[in-house]
């Protein structure tokens, strides 16, 4: 398995990586295994600059993406042989994780931002329909049979959420979800990890997620939220074998 101990390590190695670009908007690589099980990690906020944004007349700095979620994807992806597709455009101008006909109506999303939930105007400029169109239809054209896509958060006592849908139905019941984490866990226990790993029932369960409602259509699906802390400034290395191994076990369901 590979892992990186820095920033500078990741770059020099990824920089040899044949990887599409689209627009200098959207990434995708496909590495040799992936017509053999046909799993696809996805990214859709992916942009990692800073943006000024303003709320209740006080500027704030907030990120257009989830921090150095797309590290995790790129790794998971490179250590399973299979694929991944990240978006660079800020989720403030167009969010890749919603519908495409939204595009341009704005959405307010309560950002965490200095300790405190505040509302932000996101997916709000529709030049970036035909970019989000493509971004689909590469996902289409992949013909994935599981979607895991890739995401981040702060969440309190946990170092990543599973999301299988409502009534697990991204994974086909709950049965399923507990074998999953369960096959995770013991992939970690192989490299002398303990994760602290929860199944979502309310928040994080991908409800809202286009890519995974508008793209499995019966096949597998999961949404991983991952904890701030251990994502930032790079992701420590037990967050990349966590992220391998949720790949892995992803690659076993199909």
């Amino acid at each position: 398995m590979k892992t990186f101990k820095d920033r500078e390590s990741y770059d020099s190695f990824f920089s040899k990586i044949d990887e599409k670009n689209v627009e200098g908007s959207i990434v995708f690589s496909v590495f040799d295994d992936y017509e053999k099980k046909r799993v696809l990690v996805v990214v859709p906020h992916g942009n990692q600059e800073k943006h000024l944004v303003e709320v209740n007349d006080e500027t704030f700095v907030v990120y257009g993406g989830d921090r150095n979620v797309d590290v995790l994807a790129k790794i998971a992806a490179y250590n399973n042989r299979c694929a991944y597709i990240i978006s660079r455009v800020s989720r403030l101008e167009a969010d890749f994780a919603r519908p495409i006909d939204s595009l341009g109506e704005g959405l307010i999303l309560n950002m965490l931002i200095r300790g405190k939930r505040r509302p932000v105007v996101t997916r709000k400029n529709k030049k970036y329909k035909k970019l989000l169109e493509e971004f689909h239809n590469i996902i289409k054209k992949l013909d994935p049979n599981f979607i895991v896509s890739f995401h981040g958060t702060v969440i309190r006592g946990f170092d990543v959420s599973l999301g299988f849908g409502d009534e697990k139905k991204f994974i086909g019941n709950t049965k399923n979800a507990f074998i999953f984490r369960k096959k995770v866990k013991n992939l970690l226990k192989t490299h002398g990890i303990d994760a602290r790993i929860c199944i979502a029932k309310e928040m994080y369960v991908g409800r809202k997620d286009f890519v995974l409602n508008f793209h499995t259509n019966g096949k597998f699906g999961c949404l991983v939220e991952f904890n701030k802390k251990g994502r930032i400034p790079f992701p420590i290395e037990k967050f990349q074998i966590l992220a391998t191994c949720i790949v892995d076990t992803a690659c076993s369901f199909v």
